[in-house]
């Protein structure tokens, strides 16, 4: 049941689950956005980030991406949540996931803690759906580009830098939450929510993998 109609950029809802009563955030996506947002979403819970628990649905004959409500969201302004060291160890993840569009309104608080709810940016994607534009930002490869990109250091036409002030210190730890990740994981998670068959499947673990072997370097 419906209970909030769709708002925002995308189109979103809340339902209510008529058997017990939860409530759940919907965004309804293309098939295959959706997949890859819910994807990004488990691989950085993997890295160690708190994020919603995004999964793939199929409502009123529609995909979407699908999360339990969560009440008592505390926003944190932007100029405060670049200097946070909790959002700094982000960082690695960020780039390692081609997820350059990091705004408060994403990453906001539950219960003193940073809760990062909108993967909608990863990989190849941009916020909206459309394929990201490489003179705009950079391309998902296996050099990540995105490093230099979110510290502000790059000529891509749209400018982010909320990560300009990291010491090589901070940059290595956030790093070292990606090596960590199994290559076991990694295969298991790609395999159970990416979309496309088992060779575009395939593909995407190797560049995952090259990816975090870039951060190695």
């Amino acid at each position: 049941t419906q209970f909030q109609p769709p708002s925002s950029s995308n189109e979103t809802a809340y339902y209510t689950d008529r058997e017990d009563g939860a409530r759940y955030f919907v965004k309804f996506l293309d098939a295959e956005w959706a997949h890859y947002e819910v994807l990004a979403s488990h691989l950085a819970r993997a890295t160690g980030l708190r994020t919603s628990q995004l999964e793939y649905i199929e409502i009123e004959g529609r995909s979407a991406g699908s999360s339990p409500h969560i009440d008592r969201l505390q926003m944190v302004n932007n100029s405060v949540l670049a200097n946070q060291p909790d959002f700094n160890a982000a960082f690695g993840t960020f780039a390692w996931l081609g997820m350059p569009d990091n705004k408060s309104e994403n990453s906001p608080r539950l219960n003193g803690t940073l809760i990062h709810l909108d993967w909608g940016n990863s990989f190849q994607y941009m916020a909206h759906g459309a394929l990201k534009d490489p003179s705009g930002m950079p391309e998902f490869g296996a050099a990540v580009e995105d490093i230099d990109y979110l510290r502000g250091k790059h000529d891509f036409r749209f400018r982010r830098g909320f990560f300009e002030e990291l010491t090589n210190t901070e940059i290595g730890e956030s790093f070292n939450a990606v090596l960590a990740v199994p290559k076991e994981r990694i295969e298991s998670l790609v395999e159970e929510h990416a979309p496309g068959n088992v060779a575009a499947k395939a593909d995407l673990i190797k560049l995952l993998l090259a990816r975090q072997e870039f951060l190695r370097l």
